[in-house]
Order: C-alpha cells, then structure tokens, then sequence
C-alpha cells in the first residue's frame, strides 16, 4: 500500500484512492466506475528473473503446489466478477499479473466472456514500438480452447523487452 501510494504521487495522479480491504468486498455500488485496473494476485512466475524474487522464493516455482494456484484462481475470478458488477457500461477493465501461467491468464480471461456476455475484449493501444515487442494471448492451453478474442491480450516476455514477465487483457462493458 505504502509503494502504491508513493507511486501515485511521483506520477502526479491526482484522482486514486488506494484501500486497504479485500477486493471482492469493496463496499462501492454497482456500475459505480468507468476504469478498473485489476493486478490481480498471482503466482508471480513473471518475476523470477529478478534475483531478489528467486533468492525469495527459493528459484523454483514448482514450489508453489497445485492447491495454493487453484486458490490464487478463485480469488482471482472473484475480483474479476466484483470488477464486472462494479464497472460502467462503456467502462474499461484492465486485468494484468506478472506470470505466464494461462490458468491465471487467458483461462481467468475466457471465463470472464463466457460467464459475462456483457464483456468484450478488445485491442489494448500501447504503442507500435511496445506492440511489436509483445505477444498475443493463447487461444488454447493443454487441451482447453479459449475464445478466438484471446488474441486482443498480450503477454510480455523479459527477453523481449528487457523486463519482467507480464499479462494484459483490457475489457469493455457492453451494457
């Protein structure tokens, strides 16, 4: 929360509030917002090429067992579903997480379309010289087909853009 907050004000953003309270109960109205950015909980693959993250988390995210990224899902589609009530029609929602796994990506992505027919992914506009840096997202997954629209999602990969691994789906709300 501390970093957060320090980032706002070294960006100048002028218009956030940062809570301390669980996501899936924020106690906002329905169709309250017009923009949700939602970097969601995840299994932090993403960010084992930096050495701090790998002394950490012992270098090895097999680690992590199946049950603790099962739970990070649920969690996951909960603030995914609690993002949907809350935003706009015509409002915008950004879900990213900092790991490669597609069960916490396009799988968390596809459920939001199949579940929420009022939710459409779209294209996200980064910029020609980014873009080209950057890959879609899968339409499949061992075995699992995901939504053609899969491909409006990017994911970031660090020998690419000399950064850390990263996911990004931008969603409208239809009505």
């Amino acid at each position: 929360r501390r970093i957060l907050k320090a980032n706002l004000v070294r960006m100048g953003v002028t218009n956030a509030a940062v809570f301390d309270a669980l996501g899936e109960e924020l106690p906002f109205k329905e169709r309250s917002f017009d923009k949700i950015l939602l970097d969601g909980p995840c299994s932090s693959e993403g960010t084992f090429r930096r050495a701090d993250t790998r002394k950490r988390k012992g270098g090895n995210f097999i680690k992590y067992n199946k049950d603790f990224r099962r739970n990070l899902q649920t969690i996951q589609f909960s603030l995914l579903s609690k993002a949907v009530a809350l935003l706009k029609p015509g409002g915008s929602l950004v879900y990213s997480t900092c790991t490669y796994d597609p069960d916490e990506n396009e799988g968390q992505v596809n459920r939001v379309l199949n579940e929420f027919p009022q939710m459409k992914l779209v294209p996200t506009e980064l910029g020609s010289v980014i873009e080209e840096k950057l890959v879609p997202g899968c339409t499949s997954y061992e075995g699992a087909e995901f939504d053609p629209s899969l491909v409006n999602s990017l994911r970031v990969y660090p020998h690419k853009l000399n950064s850390i691994g990263f996911y990004l789906a931008r969603f409208i709300k239809l009505k």
